[in-house]
């Protein structure tokens, strides 16, 4: 208890710290939630299926120092975060449930209801950065395993039940290999599967034309950096225009509202660029005995030119459609996929 200024006394709602669910209970001293709570509640089941005591040490090693603030109980946060992606809740609707949950609060190890949630909406931040992608991975097998071995441990429980110690069953060879097909005879097939593996996701910036067309300019202003020989085409460099190239692109790239004909003027602008850059390309590789790309190099040279036909054609046509249409150039493989949405495409 704490009083206050005008005397009146509040209660502070104590941060739960952790204790062990193999803790040994003695019958009469069970605490509230043992007594009143439903055991077929899925997050009073949920709360013995998952091994606390494996889980908590991993999360306890985050902090190095013991100095300090006591940090919030290991169970409290790792439960909290499975309760947020299974109800898929933001960070103040999961402590909203929370506060408002009392099967909730004994999944997170509470002994008696609290209606206080048990930490800010704001720490839910740190707690998603100081859960790393290893730690999760960890997490998820010590579940995986303990899910395993309850498993196998239910199975040799009913196996030792229905062979009784006294009678003493032998199977012959035959009904051995009688019962093992017909453990290993699978059902027939019913109904029909479809499945579609021709859609993935892919790790690119989202693809328009004027942000390929500027990414086709700059690689091929490092093609004609890596052609170039000053003592095989002489002292002046072929002009690329690079500053002004990437000017432009920035001009139109930082525009909130870009219309239309500003867009059509920007793409040609870049497409100049482009075929200006590529005419170098062709004049550098010509003066060489053999060609000085290597493979990579001549594999995007392919790329910019089949990007600087299909963007020129789309531009002279003014359309956005073209087959077999390149978004990247560093994966010219990748082909978008139309989403539709109500009343639109």
């Amino acid at each position: 208890m704490q009083e206050n200024r005008g005397g009146v006394r509040k209660k502070l709602a104590a941060t739960p710290v952790y204790s062990s669910p193999s803790q040994l209970t003695l019958a009469g001293f069970e605490t509230p939630f043992e007594r009143r709570l439903s055991k077929n509640n899925r997050w009073v089941r949920l709360a013995h299926l998952i091994p606390w005591d494996r889980i908590v040490p991993l999360y306890d090693r985050c902090f190095a120092s013991n100095e300090g603030r006591p940090p919030i109980s290991g169970r409290v946060v790792i439960g909290a975060l499975m309760i947020k992606h299974i109800e898929s809740l933001t960070d103040r609707a999961t402590l909203q449930h929370i506060s408002e949950n009392v099967y909730m609060q004994y999944f997170l190890g509470y002994s008696s209801f609290t209606d206080e949630p048990p930490f800010t909406p704001p720490l839910f931040v740190s707690l998603r950065k100081r859960m790393s992608l290893e730690l999760t991975n960890k997490i998820s097998e010590l579940i995986a395993l303990n899910a395993i071995e309850q498993e196998s441990s239910d199975n040799d429980d009913d196996r030792d039940n229905n062979n009784s110690p006294d009678e003493p069953v032998a199977i012959s060879n035959d009904e051995d290999a009688s019962s093992q097909s017909q453990r290993v005879q699978e059902p027939a097939p019913r109904g029909r599967l479809l499945m579609d593996a021709t859609v993935a996701p892919q790790d690119i910036t989202f693809p328009t034309d004027i942000k390929l067309l500027g990414d086709a300019r700059r690689k091929s202003e490092e093609l004609i950096d890596y052609l170039y020989n000053p003592t095989l085409h002489g002292p002046v460099k072929p002009r690329t225009y690079r500053q002004v190239a990437q000017k432009d692109f920035l001009n139109i790239q930082k525009k909130k509202v870009r219309t239309r004909k500003d867009l059509h003027k920007a793409i040609g602008r870049q497409l100049r660029f482009l075929h200006r850059n590529l005419k170098h390309i062709e004049k550098l590789i010509g003066s060489y005995e053999h060609n000085h790309l290597n493979r990579r190099q001549y594999k995007y040279l392919l790329v910019i030119q089949t990007v600087y036909e299909q963007q020129q054609a789309m531009h002279s046509s003014r359309t956005h459609r073209i087959a077999d249409r390149i978004v990247n150039i560093h994966q010219p493989h990748v082909r978008p996929m139309v989403r539709a949405k109500t009343g639109k495409m």
